[in-house]
């Protein structure tokens, strides 16, 4: 199985394992407003899928975007669809959820993928819809995770909760370039940047807390290269849930180091 999918809340991203280790990025489209098929065609970037046996997913923007796209590739010539699910253990990382359904396909995919990127302990922050950050030990162990808003979101619930956030932001024509911002637009769009890059750095502090030790920072997602430039030693890896895919679809080829 070669071609691989990551289907997130708005993007669809597409690309092909090499058969010698490896990953090919083929493209990545918008989904919510164009729909699957519309998106796959962009994200396919001209490459024909007739003939590959089949593909991977992981899958979390829900059942009909699903179905949607397990059509999608068979109208084109490709084999079934088959959606990521997490496991108790897999490509050396031990699930921490004690109900390992309830582990997102994209969070298991990124652990995966961090996995064959190094041996030792990491930080795995997916900056996309939602901000997720999971914990993962020298040993391969999932310690478990958080999930809060992602930058959009918080935004938009100030913007829905408030009376007047909405219009001011609009309004808004100074930017965010002082410690803080003197206009409504540029204070709220620092704060929930600082609100997530205070919960990525919690969460280093609390493991090497733990005894934990120094951990690698892996960012993926959307919003990721916003959360770079808060963060210090922090590495931007954004094709990481399709990498962890590669492995789970190769047989679990070990790349760490």
């Amino acid at each position: 199985m070669r071609l691989l999918f990551d289907l997130g809340n708005s993007r669809l991203k597409a690309a092909l394992r090499r058969p010698g280790g490896g990953l090919g990025l083929l493209g990545e489209a918008r989904h919510p407003d164009v729909g699957i098929d519309v998106a796959l065609a962009t994200a396919l970037h001209g490459t024909s899928v007739a003939g590959e046996p089949g593909a991977l997913c992981a899958n979390v923007a829900g059942a009909a975007a699903g179905r949607a796209l397990a059509e999608a590739p068979q109208e084109r010539g490709c084999g079934p669809l088959e959606c990521l699910r997490a496991g108790r253990e897999a490509c050396g990382v031990r699930c921490g959820y004690a109900r390992p359904e309830h582990l997102g396909a994209d969070r298991w995919a990124a652990l995966l993928g961090a996995r064959g990127m190094t041996a030792g302990a990491c930080l795995v922050v997916d900056a996309g819809s939602a901000l997720t950050i999971d914990v993962l030990e020298a040993g391969g162990r999932h310690l478990g995770g958080w999930i809060m808003p992602g930058l959009a979101m918080m935004l938009e619930a100030l913007e829905a909760r408030t009376g007047e956030l909405r219009a001011l932001r609009q309004a808004s024509t100074v930017t965010a370039s002082a410690p803080f911002p003197t206009d409504t637009g540029p204070g709220m769009e620092q704060g929930v940047l600082l609100a997530a890059a205070g919960a990525v750095r919690l969460a280093r502090e609390t493991l090497r807390d733990s005894g934990g030790g120094p951990a690698r920072m892996l960012l993926t997602g959307g919003d990721a290269p916003q959360l770079l430039a808060m963060l210090d030693r922090a590495e931007l890896v954004p094709d990481l849930v399709l990498q962890g895919l590669a492995r789970a679809a190769g047989g679990c080829e070990d790349t760490a180091s």
